[in-house]
């Protein structure tokens, strides 16, 4: 009961709370809530994978994973509902994914990135992602998209998922990651394993979509030996430019209809981004844009 009318007088307040006019707020919030999606993430995840900086894309890639599949189970086991308009509160936003509210998924996703580079060397960056964690935090309360008790939960965990996975990072850093490896199937069996429990527990569906993708080509390429020139920042520049004009065909659609396209359609979507980023892209440009082959 404590924790219920904590959350009821903290999320009045911070609803009520209006910086600068009510309109502009409004349209300002839903923009910042975005940093704490798991979509926009995943262009980082490119971003370092076309760099040649696999690993680190790929570990990046299980922190969005860890965090989709631990909010996800968490919210089918403790059903707790939204904020409601029937209680008062200020509702802006309703989520396409998932009807429940604890834990939430973009604080922990934020968050989780925030832990992740927590032990980063340019205390800017980690600096900036604190900030980017608390501004998520607060967006998801003024939208009414969350009580404190939820986004609370959400950062504890989400740092803990990010701390974990830096630790990991270095335990598998000299891992080749290829299926025919006996040292590599227990950890290949982790990922499949985590696959098929998003499949069956965590409520956005589409996403495994674009796991299954990255991961697949991920995999595939690394069985195949092939790797990755190293490229000049002209050429890194090209290629990034490309990649992300493909991945915006891939994921307009699925942003400005979300409700229009089936869950099916969403998850081709989605798989078809994933083997862009991991397969698609490098190969196109290694064998047929770059210049340094002609």
């Amino acid at each position: 009961m404590a924790i219920e009318f904590s959350d009821q007088i903290i999320l009045h307040a911070v609803q009520n709370f209006h910086p600068i006019p009510v309109y502009y707020m409004d349209y300002l919030v839903r923009g910042l809530t975005e940093l704490g999606s798991p979509l926009l993430w995943f262009f980082l995840v490119a971003f370092f994978y076309w760099r040649g900086q696999e690993k680190r894309s790929f570990h990046l890639m299980n922190l969005i994973v860890f965090s989709v599949l631990v909010v996800g189970a968490a919210k089918e086991f403790f059903h707790k509902p939204r904020p409601s308009i029937e209680e008062g509160y200020r509702v802006l936003v309703h989520e396409r994914f998932g009807g429940f509210s604890f834990p939430s998924g973009h604080s922990t996703t934020m968050a989780a990135i925030f832990g992740f580079f927590l032990n980063h060397k340019n205390k800017l960056i980690v600096f900036g992602l604190g900030i980017a964690t608390i501004i998520v935090v607060y967006s998801r309360l003024y939208l009414g998209a969350h009580f404190p008790s939820d986004v609370i939960v959400g950062v504890v965990l989400g740092i803990l998922i990010g701390m974990s996975n830096n630790k990991l990072l270095k335990r598998f850093d000299e891992y080749s990651f290829k299926l025919s490896k006996l040292q590599d199937e227990v950890l290949v069996g982790i990922f499949i394993g985590a696959a098929v429990i998003l499949l069956f527990l965590v409520p956005q569906f589409v996403y495994v979509g674009l796991f299954f993708g990255f991961y697949g080509g991920f995999f595939y390429l690394r069985e195949i030996d092939f790797k990755q020139k190293r490229l000049s920042k002209k050429d890194v520049l090209t290629k990034t430019i490309i990649g992300f004009m493909g991945m915006a065909l891939f994921t307009f659609p699925i942003i400005l209809m979300p409700y229009r396209l089936s869950d099916y359609i969403q998850f081709g979507l989605m798989l078809l981004l994933g083997l862009w980023v991991s397969i698609i892209v490098p190969v196109l440009y290694e064998k047929a844009l770059n210049p340094s082959n002609h």
